[in-house]
Parts: structure tokens; sequence; C-alpha cells
């Protein structure tokens, strides 16, 4: 219990709801975790319906990643029962989510609200259904697992098969680098062998020279090429990929509003 305590503590002084700590963690796969947070936050009796709602969605969003369907469409039930207005759709949550999620939003439908709006150029006040707004809900973007392969054998493919061009700029510096670093490891054997063959005191030293000279060029490619490649993963794993999400692969980090 001393995870969630801390969240809830830190949620106080930095104004966080207890509900986001939840969406976090959901997003990043504990959903233990998010049990804990939830369990230990509905024992505060100070919460609005708004929160206590989105405590239950995320419990509820939980639960169906683990397949604990009447769980899940029981949270569903409490969440929309608090707070009719969290109005989402099939775009906004993944596919286990919206199977279980859809039958009990059709139960509970969302609320309207007539208000009176007067026309141009007449006083008479004409009824008008306004739809209420709809709380802003982070959801997980599902990420395929062959753009994850193909990001790490190479850096950049994985964007570029996710469709982003950035990807062909990873793809393109460690290609050059790594050719660099290829060519000039053969231009390091070369000038080692021309210094070992080397009997003149000076030419012994012009060739070791330029054998030294080389060999730090290949370690320049070289560790450059290793923070080309580090940097591109991070790039990847760091951003949601530009595609719909298709049903396929696992959770990632990134998230949409």
């Amino acid at each position: 219990m001393i995870i969630p305590t801390v969240l809830l503590l830190s949620s106080l002084v930095f104004g966080v709801e207890p509900a986001d700590s939840a969406w976090n963690a959901y997003l990043a796969g504990n959903f233990d975790l998010v049990e804990e947070i939830v369990f230990t936050a509905i024992k505060d009796t100070t919460l609005s319906d708004n929160t206590l709602a989105r405590l239950y969605l995320a419990l509820g969003c939980a639960d169906a990643f683990r397949k604990r369907d009447a769980a899940a469409t029981a949270e569903f039930e409490m969440a929309l029962s608090l707070d009719p207005k969290l109005n989402l759709t099939e775009a906004d949550l993944p596919p286990p989510v919206w199977k279980l999620y859809s039958p009990v939003r059709e139960r509970i439908p969302v609320p309207t609200v007539t208000s009176a709006i007067p026309l141009r150029d007449t006083t008479k006040a004409v009824p008008t259904v306004v739809r209420m707004d709809t709380v802003r809900v982070f959801t997980p973007v599902m990420r395929d697992n062959g753009a994850v392969i193909r990001s790490l054998l190479y850096p950049g493919w994985g964007q570029v098969s996710e469709g982003s061009g950035r990807g062909w700029l990873w793809m393109g510096t460690e290609t050059l680098l790594v050719t660099g670093w290829i060519v000039s490891a053969l231009l390091e054997s070369r000038a080692h062998d021309d210094y070992l063959t080397a009997r003149e005191p000076q030419t012994i030293t012009d060739r070791y020279d330029s054998w030294n000279n080389v060999s730090r060029l290949r370690q320049g490619f070289m560790y450059f090429s290793i923070a080309a490649y580090l940097a591109g993963q991070w790039d990847f794993f760091s951003s949601p990929p530009p595609l719909s999400p298709n049903g396929n692969g696992g959770l990632s980090v990134g998230f949409k509003l």
C-alpha cells in the first residue's frame, strides 16, 4: 500500500487527481497498481463523482485487459452511473475495452439538456438539444510487434514501417556512420600492416601516427553509430505511432487525448 499512498499524497501536494495516477498506471500496463490506487482512493469520501467515475473507468479498462469481463462490466456500470457524461466512442478505446464498455454505454445513455436560444430578430425561444461536454480520457495506443522488431534490428526501420518519414533520417544517419566505421576499420588494418613492415625510424614514427589517427577515426564512427542506434530507439518508443491502432501488438507508452 506504500506506492498508492505516496501517489495520493503527491496528488494533494501537486494538484494531480488520483484518477490521473490510475490512468498513468493503466497506460504503463501496471494493472495491479491501478487496482491499488483505485481501492485506496475510493476511501476518500470527499472525492467528486467525476473523479470516482474516472477511477472506476480506469479499473474497468485494466480488468478488461486482464480478461475479468464480469468485474470490468460492473466497474463500467459504476463509472457511468456516477457520471453519465463519460461519453467515449470506439475510436477512444482499444478493442478489448470497447467490447465490454459499449453494451454498458447503450444501457446508460448520455444525458441531454434543453436550453432556450432566441432566434435572430425574434423574441421567441426555440428549444434546442445540446450535447453535454465529454471528459478527456487517456487511451493506450496499440503498437504493432513487427514495427518493434524492425526498430530493434535497425534504427528508423520501425518508424518507416509505421508511416513516419522521420525514420528515413535515422536509417540514413546510421547507414553513413556504419559505413564510415567499416571503411575506417579497413584503413586501420592496412595502416597497421604498413607500420609492421616499416624499418626506418622516421618511417616507423610516421606510419605509427597514421595508424593511430585512423584507429581514433574508427572509434569515433563506432561510438557515434551506437549513439545513433540508441537515439533512434528512444525516438521510436517515446512517441506513439502515426497510424491508427489496428489491435495488434502490445501497449505503448504513447497516449492520445
